[in-house]
């Protein structure tokens, strides 16, 4: 059974987002050929160069005001510290 690229909860292929976490789900028949270094970002972090859902930014938002350091933000977010950085900003949170 296929899972969800960003949180790993089982999905069916009829879906179309993750029941969990709202991802958008693009199965393997549906996927094109990423750049080598999207892949070799996703090594590192698993959501690089993905698109910020309003469910990441409500999220990150209210992690970010709890106090959660950057760097905790990029393990729960799978992104880099430039990303994490720049979505705060976006954000008006910084």
């Amino acid at each position: 059974m296929p899972s969800c690229g960003s949180c790993g909860v089982s999905v069916n292929e009829s879906d179309n987002f993750c029941s969990k976490c709202g991802h958008k789900l693009i199965f393997e028949n549906e996927q094109k050929e990423l750049p080598e270094y999207v892949k070799k970002a996703r090594l590192l972090y698993r959501n690089a160069y993905q698109t910020w859902s309003s469910e990441d930014d409500l999220k990150l938002k209210e992690l970010y005001l709890q106090g959660k350091s950057k760097q905790e933000l990029c393990d729960y977010f799978g992104r880099n510290f430039g990303a994490i950085r720049a979505r705060i900003q976006k954000l008006g949170l910084e």
